[in-house]
């Protein structure tokens, strides 16, 4: 090999030494959304968070259901005029509460504005009611994104755990 051909067989092994990394990492990135954290532990009438977190681009607007066993905790609805985004104003559809349900049927960003990846679509306040264990249950989560595209999501689900007094 002379010493010119070394630059370019240099750059070649490089480009695919980028285009493996590139793969290898899309492999690993989540699609959809999540509940965070996955496990949470609490007591009688302590209070904790749940989000539910995007993974995907370009999201504009979303809605879900969350089941829940209401009788080892307690979920909350934010007030539905919270703003998600600095300088950007959210819609909200009404919330619905039944037992063990709580439906968000809408949140949309206006102004051109999305959720990137990794924000936090919803936050849920949970309160510790009585000990013992509560799935908490993303149903039907659709996300559009930007081009207007409607897709469901898995569904994925936490556990928070109450402990005994």
């Amino acid at each position: 090999m002379t010493l010119r051909r070394v630059p370019r067989a240099l750059a070649v092994l490089l480009l695919l030494l980028a285009v493996g990394w590139c793969l290898r990492w899309s492999a690993r990135v989540r699609g959809g959304a999540e509940l965070a954290p996955a496990q949470l532990l609490l007591r009688p009438a302590e209070h904790g968070e749940v989000r539910l977190v995007n993974y995907e681009p370009e999201i504009m607007a979303f809605s879900f259901r969350l089941r829940f066993d209401e009788t080892v905790v307690q979920i909350d609805a934010p007030p539905e005029e919270a703003t998600l985004l600095a300088g950007g104003e959210a819609v909200h559809m009404p919330v619905r509460r039944s037992p063990g349900l709580l439906e968000v049927q809408g949140v949309a960003l206006a102004g051109g504005r999305w959720f990137k990846p990794l924000a936090t679509l919803y936050q849920f306040p949970v309160r510790g009611i009585r000990p013992g264990t509560a799935t908490l249950a993303v149903e039907d989560l659709t996300l559009v994104d930007l081009s207007g595209e409607r897709r469901m999501v898995p569904d994925r689900a936490a556990r928070i755990t109450v402990s005994g007094p």
